[in-house]
């Protein structure tokens, strides 16, 4: 009986202490970060970690449920116009998680850690994935045609510091259109309004404002 009884004690500990496939995955997600090391993330957090800042993120959805990112997602709205969530959310998840992910598990240790992990991400979709088949449809129709401009407006009235747009077009829709153009003027009059700088810049290069900085009044 003794046997027994230590033979199933041996499974159980077996069974409950063997690392899961989702361990595997979170363990490996945080190993392939390289970005953490050369933008010295280590002496950056020391002196903020994003705490109190709003990030608006203007993408494809972001998953609240996600792990990473719990307790940092505040849902705004879903400007496309489409419904169904089959095809929703994997490019904003992930934005989402590079910008305030705040990993999980023991001491954080796991999964994907963000630039700024104790910010607040304010979620706005504003497209739809790339391999969504209804998104040239929305580029038709005219509530999905004016979402992006919709959304940096949204952002900034719900009191986003920084907007996030991981976005990309081709046919010369990076040009943007004079409602997204109004969209970021009125993003760059909220430093006036709130005293706190907005900066619009490229990915390509952060120094570079896409339009002028606004008057100070």
């Amino acid at each position: 009986m003794r046997a027994v009884f230590t033979g199933l004690l041996t499974v159980l500990l077996l069974v409950t202490s063997a690392p899961t496939a989702a361990d595997d995955v979170a363990a490996t997600a945080r190993e392939r970060q390289w970005q953490l090391a050369p933008l010295d993330m280590a002496k950056a957090w020391r002196v903020s970690k994003g705490r109190g800042v709003t990030v608006a993120v203007l993408d494809t959805g972001v998953d609240a449920r996600h792990p990473d990112l719990a307790g940092a997602v505040v849902k705004g709205p879903d400007l496309t116009g489409q419904t169904g969530r089959d095809r929703w959310g994997h490019h904003g998840t992930a934005m989402a998680s590079l910008i305030a992910g705040r990993g999980h598990g023991e001491d954080r240790a796991e999964g994907v850690i963000g630039i700024a992990p104790e910010s607040t991400v304010l979620s706005v979709r504003v497209t739809l994935e790339n391999d969504d088949p209804r998104r040239e449809q929305q580029r038709t129709r005219a509530r999905g045609r004016d979402s992006l401009a919709r959304g940096i407006r949204y952002a900034v009235d719900h009191g986003a510091k920084v907007i996030s747009m991981s976005l990309g077009g081709g046919s010369g829709t990076w040009e943007g259109s004079a409602d997204e153009e109004e969209a970021v003027q009125y993003a760059l009059a909220g430093r006036a309004r709130s005293w706190s700088p907005r900066r619009a810049t490229t990915a390509t290069d952060p120094t570079r404002r896409t339009s002028p900085p606004p008057t100070q009044a």
